[in-house]
């Protein structure tokens, strides 16, 4: 069983209007990401939607097996507003340390990367791990 306490939760970017929107997010200690892209806008994504990895935070290349159009394919259709419009399930193992998200749409809109860390090489026990300044643990 994988208790949510040993989960770090984390908002990459959030932003009140646009079409394109990137983040990072540092993944240090956790042997598993899933990053989730929510937006009100109903436009399709584009090619420029990509998930990529770097050691500095600062050179991105591709993750092997996450390369759309080789790996995956963007949905065509117009999305709905009420679910997320992709999600990125990334095995850490083998990775880089951090992960950099970009989406691009056909129209703007309210958009949020979140990313939930799990699978932590040690237990998150405290609030520095956790990622915020009260963790309670019943």
């Amino acid at each position: 069983m994988r208790n949510v306490q040993n989960q770090k939760s984390v908002i990459v970017n959030d932003v009140s209007s646009g079409s394109s929107l990137t983040g990072s997010v540092d993944t240090q200690g956790f042997r598993s990401a899933r990053v989730e892209f929510s937006s009100s806008s109903t436009g399709i994504m584009t090619t420029n939607t990509k998930i990529e990895q770097s050691d500095d935070n600062s050179t991105w290349e591709a993750i092997p097996g996450l390369v759309r159009g080789t790996d995956y394919s963007l949905s065509a259709a117009t999305n709905l507003t009420t679910k997320p419009k992709i999600v990125w399930n990334v095995s850490m193992l083998g990775k880089k340390r951090y992960l950099k998200v970009s989406v691009e749409h056909a129209t703007a809109g309210r958009g949020r990367f979140h990313a939930t860390l799990s699978v932590p090489a040690d237990a998150v026990d405290t609030t520095d791990g956790s990622g915020t300044d009260t963790l309670a643990t019943g």
